[in-house]
């Protein structure tokens, strides 16, 4: 693959770099330090610093930090004591697990936590929507590679071979940490970045997740949807997703109270017919202030632009049709449902229980991606430690941080039209959903539980289905479409 020359223009919005020396990009508006590393911001990235108790930095948020118990988005700065150091000079790891863990995942937004007081690493939020790349060899983290690798080293790096294998022009992405370049690794979410050693560690989850019903899982998902999504209703003028889907009908239920202070919003096109439908017959039942968006499709200038945003790891329908944002460009925050999927047993099959043998190879092929060696032993890198967990949350936590993390968040800062924001990323409803038991999964019971709780009305508009002879014709497109029929076939028996 040839790849255009990036002009000197580029927009690096809402970027960064973290190292201990300059980043090889210009265009940085503001550069501070924690330790002995420099964070270059690029513009309009947003940070709060973290201070200890004698008022000395010792940390950095940059993104948007969501104080969920106070329902508001955190401005000003934070602190945080680290514990203190063993008599040989080294923190010890579980204690400083735990206190990162009970300082920086009580907030959800979309953040990275840089913490330094000799301890060097950097964490992301519970599923890396404020994505991470990093270069071992220069010892430097970024927003995405092409704050790494200059115009030159960009094309030289690019694994042409994976990016082909795994049909990144069509529906693939890099999973287990790898990048569409040689020697540019991702954060996944759940691990931390050592800036010492230049390698990730898992720091979550060190123990079993506690099981909740499905009752009291809905009421904290729910909660924490409204207490999110209240603070950035707060912060500006807000939309919201709605689309036929499971997720946007969750949330409009539990924002209920503040459907009065938001406007929802609809994607339209040919292929967004069922969307379209049953958005149309909520907003019938509901009376929330709706529109529908025009689709518009992005020229081959705006889609080598997204493209090289997203360091060439994924394609798909929002490189096309991302421009169809631009009219949202006047509001501050868009509302999406990202997340509730991992209540949702997206990675297993009919036949898996809690004794189903599990091995690299068996979870690689829930990818629905033709398998490639160098994915199959990242995923054996992945998979080594939690080989004695229980099967079903191995096979959750592989959807959360190898196809979540990098397949939605990759895309992170490839437009600026609108700031999205998802209030369902949160450590207290990741653990609320992940405690269900596997048939609640199966049946995505936390959906219809949560809407019960909250809007029960809701439930009368059919979910992601017309309830006509509609469905039928949908379900015959889909096996006579070759690729999709190739793909469920790789998930199902690979």
């Amino acid at each position: 693959m040839t790849f255009p020359t990036i002009p000197s223009s580029h927009s690096w919005t809402h970027q960064f770099t973290i190292g201990r020396s300059t980043p090889k990009r210009p265009g940085w508006i503001e550069c501070l330090t924690v330790g002995d590393f420099s964070v270059h911001l690029y513009p309009e990235a947003e940070i709060v610093p973290v201070h200890d108790s004698a008022n000395d930095r010792v940390g950095l948020f940059v993104g948007h930090v969501i104080d969920t118990d106070a329902r508001q988005v955190v401005s000003g700065q934070l602190t945080f004591d680290p514990p203190s150091s063993s008599a040989a000079g080294v923190a010890d790891d579980g204690a400083l697990d735990r206190a990162v863990e009970d300082f920086a995942y009580r907030y959800g937004g979309s953040w990275l936590f840089l913490l330094g007081a000799g301890v060097n690493r950097l964490y992301v939020d519970c599923t890396g929507s404020r994505s991470v790349v990093f270069s071992p060899e220069q010892q430097t983290a970024a927003a995405t590679t092409g704050l790494l690798l200059n115009d030159d080293e960009y094309q030289h790096a690019f694994r042409s071979d994976l990016y082909a294998d795994l049909g990144v022009e069509d529906a693939g992405w890099f999973p287990g940490g790898y990048t569409a370049h040689r020697g540019v690794h991702r954060l996944l979410p759940n691990h931390y970045l050592s800036l010492d050693t230049w390698t990730t560690h898992r720091h979550w989850p060190v123990d079993s997740i506690p099981n909740l019903s499905v009752e009291a899982a809905s009421q904290i998902v729910s909660d924490i949807t409204l207490r999110g999504s209240q603070a950035i209703v707060e912060s500006g003028l807000t939309l919201q997703g709605l689309t036929g889907g499971t997720e946007t009908r969750f949330m409009l239920a539990a924002n209920r109270a503040l459907t009065d202070n938001l406007s929802f919003v609809t994607l339209a096109g040919p292929t967004a017919k069922r969307d379209m439908t049953l958005a149309s017959r909520v907003v019938e039942l509901t009376g929330i202030n709706h529109r529908f968006l025009e689709l518009r499709q992005a020229d081959s200038q705006e889609q080598t632009d997204w493209l090289f945003k997203a360091g060439h790891c994924i394609t798909g329908n929002n490189m096309v049709n991302h421009p169809s944002l631009a009219p949202l460009s006047n509001y501050d925050a868009l509302l999406g449902g990202l997340g509730g999927e991992v209540g949702r047993a997206f990675f297993w099959r009919p036949t898996d229980s809690t004794s189903t043998k599990l091995s690299a190879a068996t979870i690689a092929a829930r990818f629905g991606m033709p398998q490639h060696h160098d994915v199959v032993d990242a995923t054996e890198r992945w998979f080594e430690p939690m080989a004695a967990m229980d099967p079903l949350l191995v096979l959750d936590l592989a959807y959360l941080e190898l196809r979540l993390g990098p397949w939605a968040f990759a895309q992170k800062y490839t437009t600026s039209y609108v700031n999205h924001v998802y209030p369902m990323v949160h450590r207290q409803a990741y653990e609320a959903l992940l405690g269900l038991s596997a048939e609640h999964k199966r049946s995505s019971a936390f959906i219809t539980e949560g809407i019960r709780q909250s809007w029960p009305e809701l439930l009368s508009v059919p979910i992601n289905e017309y309830g006509d002879y509609r469905d039928h014709l949908e379900v015959l497109a889909k096996v006579t479409n070759p690729r999709l029929v190739a793909t469920k076939l790789r998930k199902r028996l690979g």
